[in-house]
Order: structure tokens, then C-alpha cells, then sequence
């Protein structure tokens, strides 16, 4: 049996530049993985079995079951696998919990099949799954154009803490809902990820004020209690945070530990919400 943790990512930076032909945005971004992760275990089977410890993931249409089938159809795997998913990141939140699950099994199923193959291979698969997937097949810090495609790993990230907030209400079919909020209004440069990309880069210490996301201000018209954590964070003096992909999930950085687990001991009886006081997580820590 093979196992390995599936960590969830937040975008340091999250540009919208144009919307291409094909009805996807060109996007520059800084995706960082942090150390909120699901666990992920394959192991040899006569047939193909994927359990979960949820019963909200239909199994059938999952990532986790296309990418196994994509792995078997690409490489030409007569081989099954059973495929074990313990869920903790929590879903529809901007998180790429889905998308990393995806990830991690093509690299887990790549070692228990012994499949010889490029990185590159990898990414075309892991391309044709989803558009945040190739990321996540190294994680760590990495600027991320294209669609999400083009990957460029980036230097470790000095190591933060940050406070994440999801929230129980979701979103129905929120990607598609959110990308279709997006008017030319709020296409932009690029500028502000090239800023966050240098601070990396030269090892500064990155800040809240840094970071952008061109959902901030997208998210709250769906969802009514965001707009309440919103107003209990600003009392708490705390008026820089941002959404993790297109959201509904939030976060901002906080280098005080003690602080942050104050904050969340003031958030923890708010019943339609989970926080959680975590890192992030560098691509050489596995």
C-alpha cells in the first residue's frame, strides 16, 4: 500500500488577464499549498475500488475515479487498484481539494504500476483533467499562467501561518457561477502577481496587503454570512483578507500564532462556518 497526504492550495495572487477563445480566462497567479490536506492510500485490486469517508462525493463522476481512468487509458494499464480517500479539506471552497486528490493519485498510481514516464506526460494528463491539477503535482509555491496550465515552481515560500474560514452554505455550481460575474472591468495586468512573484523570489516576507484576488469582491453578493465574518474580523482589526481561488473560503496571514488562535477561539462558536489555524506548506516538505 502506497499513502500520501493531498494538500489543499490558496492563491497568494489570483489575476484575470483576458477571456480566451475557448471560454477560459488566461489567468497569472501564485498558488501555494498548505497544510490543510485530505490522505490518499492505492494499493493493488482485482478491480477498481474507490472508498471514501464521505457520502457527498459521488464516487462515479469524482476526480479521483477520472484521473485513475485516464492514468489506465494513457499509460495502457491492464492493472487495478483500490484507492482509499479520507477527506478533511473542506469542498466547493476555493481550496482544490478535488483537483489535488487528482494529482495525488496519478502519482501514486504512476509508483504502484512502476509506469515510466516524462513529468510532462504528467502534466498533459493531469492538464486534461482540470486546470488546476498539473499544480498540484509538485506544489509547493509555483506562478501559474495559462489557464492554469503552465506551471513555473517558484522558491520556497518563507513560512507562514493564516487563518481559514469556510463556510457550510455552498454554492451551487460556484466556479461556473462566479467566472460568470466577470466583466472586462475586471481584467488586469498582471502587475500585482509579478510584485507577489518578487517578494518570493528575494525571500521577503510577504503581508496581507500583497495579496489580491479578483473574487473579493464577487463572493459576498452569494454568500450573506461572509459578509457578516467580514464585519466580526474588521472589529477584530483585521481588514486584509482574501478569498482562496473563487472562494467562498477565506484566509489572511497572521505571524502571531497566539493571535491567530485567539481569533479563531472568537469564530469557534459560529455555527455556520469552520476555521482553522494552519501553515504553509513548502514543496520540499513531504
Amino acid at each position: 500500500m502506497l499513502t500520501s497526504k493531498s494538500y489543499a492550495k490558496i492563491n497568494l495572487s489570483l489575476e484575470l488577464l483576458n477571456k480566451r477563445k475557448d471560454g477560459f480566462h488566461n489567468i497569472s497567479s501564485i498558488m501555494q499549498t498548505i497544510s490543510l490536506s485530505d490522505l490518499i492510500s492505492v494499493s493493488l485490486s482485482d478491480q477498481m475500488i474507490i472508498d471514501s469517508n464521505t457520502d457527498s462525493i459521488p464516487l462515479g463522476s469524482n476526480l479521483v475515479y477520472i484521473a485513475a481512468q485516464k492514468v489506465k487509458e494513457k499509460f495502457n494499464i491492464k492493472q487495478n487498484a483500490h484507492i482509499k480517500l479520507t477527506k478533511n479539506i473542506p469542498m466547493s471552497s476555493g481550496l482544490g481539494g478535488g483537483s489535488s486528490n487528482a494529482a495525488t493519485v496519478i502519482n501514486l498510481l504512476k509508483e504502484l504500476w512502476d509506469i515510466k514516464c516524462s513529468h510532462q506526460d504528467l502534466l498533459d494528463l493531469a492538464s486534461s483533467i482540470g486546470s488546476d491539477v498539473p499544480f498540484f503535482l509538485s506544489g509547493g509555491t509555483a506562478f501559474v499562467s495559462g489557464r492554469g496550465e503552465i506551471i513555473n515552481q517558484l522558491p520556497d515560500v518563507q513560512t507562514f501561518n493564516l487563518i481559514l474560514i469556510t463556510f457550510k452554505d455552498l454554492i451551487k455550481d460556484k466556479t461556473t457561477t462566479m467566472y460568470s460575474n466577470i466583466q472586462s472591468e475586471h481584467f488586469t495586468s498582471g502587475a500585482i502577481t509579478s510584485n507577489v512573484k518578487d517578494k518570493i523570489v528575494t525571500g521577503k516576507t510577504l503581508n496581507n496587503g500583497d495579496l489580491f484576488n479578483v473574487f473579493d469582491l464577487i463572493v459576498p453578493n452569494y454568500i450573506p454570512n461572509l459578509k457578516n465574518i467580514i464585519k466580526i474580523l474588521t472589529d477584530l482589526n483585521f481588514e486584509e483578507f482574501h478569498l482562496a481561488g473563487s472562494g467562498p473560503g477565506l484566509f489572511f496571514i497572521i505571524h502571531d500564532l497566539k493571535k491567530a488562535e485567539y481569533v479563531q477561539k472568537e469564530l469557534k462558536n459560529i455555527d455556520y462556518l469552520d476555521s482553522f489555524v494552519i501553515q504553509s506548506h513548502n514543496q520540499s516538505v513531504r
